[in-house]
């Protein structure tokens, strides 16, 4: 058989087993859709676990009516913001008021129905978000005030998925909030817009020191966020914060920084190599890689031997940018506990 019969003979093999994929998983949203009317509620279950598994837009009214069984509630709202179909926003409105409205109310058969109740409440509120539509936002933005702080973390990540600047207004006093949650949600979702007036909130609360302590995945996010925003101003504001008392407010300036270019940010990147956590060490060695400043180069090296796997793949990668030369991956051991 010559090349392109060949070739050929591979397209028809990989074509036939996508299809043959696609059909399988068809008749499994099907299956799954007919059981979520089933008599046993752990079959109700199931099926609406497999659809949260396998979205797909036929399921859209099964898993709306679903929402009202107790059983399959909590992956029908799942699923149904898996799928970012505006058709469910009506029906995700009216259940979740619903849900608002029975609150405080004792449930004769479930002792512990309010914090089931809560998640579903924060499953729809998320599956909501995840539409982006119009529709929803004022719903949001109202319970962005919601005496349970809960509902407020749930409402701040939802917002996360609208364009900017319509959820700025709402965002920015989330900063403040008294629930730390909260206020490392909202900067998650204002991490996620380029409009210099998200990067200015972040900036004002990393200054005041309102967005927690020890928060590394919220450090690592607010730093990629405010280096969106090279601008005078930010690199004039963020330097004072590099002698900070604090250590999450100095990484985070110094992560900015590096990620900027701005020289004021090597000293206190090199420190952060010595940091406790690892996924502190491995952004730092990735902030000096764009930094571009070959004195580090000795420092990053030494990060070739590291039992983690992805820390020498970020050695690597800041020493190529630095114009030397890494040496050879190896397997190594990765570290037997994860990286903090």
């Amino acid at each position: 058989m010559d090349l392109p019969m060949r070739m050929l003979a591979v397209f028809l093999v990989v074509c036939s087993c996508r299809c043959l994929a696609e059909a399988a998983a068809s008749s499994d949203v099907v299956e799954a859709t007919a059981k979520l009317t089933d008599p046993s509620p752990r079959e109700r279950q199931l099926a609406a676990m497999s659809l949260r598994r396998n979205a797909d837009a036929s399921a859209i009214e099964p898993l709306v009516k679903a929402l009202q069984d107790d059983a399959a509630s909590m992956d029908a709202a799942i699923a149904l913001g898996r799928l970012h179909d505006r058709r469910a926003t009506p029906w995700l409105l009216k259940y979740l008021d619903q849900e608002l409205q029975a609150r405080g109310k004792p449930h004769l058969c479930d002792p512990l129905r309010h914090e089931s109740n809560l998640n579903l409440q924060c499953a729809m509120i998320e599956a909501l978000g995840a539409t982006g539509d119009p529709g929803a936002f004022p719903r949001l933005c109202e319970l962005a005030s919601d005496p349970d702080a809960g509902i407020r973390c749930s409402v701040a990540e939802a917002l996360g998925h609208f364009a900017a600047p319509q959820p700025l207004r709402t965002l920015q006093p989330m900063l403040r909030d008294e629930n730390t949650p909260v206020r490392v949600a909202a900067a998650g979702a204002l991490c996620k817009s380029d409009e210099p007036e998200a990067g200015l909130a972040l900036l004002s609360a990393l200054e005041d020191g309102k967005l927690g302590s020890g928060l590394r995945a919220s450090n690592l996010a607010i730093a990629e966020g405010l280096a969106k925003h090279p601008t005078p101003e930010f690199i004039q504001r963020l330097i004072p914060l590099l002698a900070s008392n604090s250590a999450e407010q100095q990484f985070t300036a110094a992560m900015s920084l590096g990620k900027m270019k701005t020289p004021d940010a090597f000293q206190p990147l090199i420190g952060a190599l010595k940091h406790k956590y690892p996924a502190w060490r491995k952004a730092a060695v990735e902030a000096l890689g764009e930094l571009g400043d070959p004195r580090a180069i000795p420092e990053i090296e030494k990060f070739q031997n590291d039992s983690w796997d992805e820390m020498r793949q970020a050695a690597a990668e800041a020493l190529r940018k630095l114009g030397s030369s890494p040496k050879p991956l190896s397997a190594g051991t990765v570290e037997s506990a994860a990286p903090h």
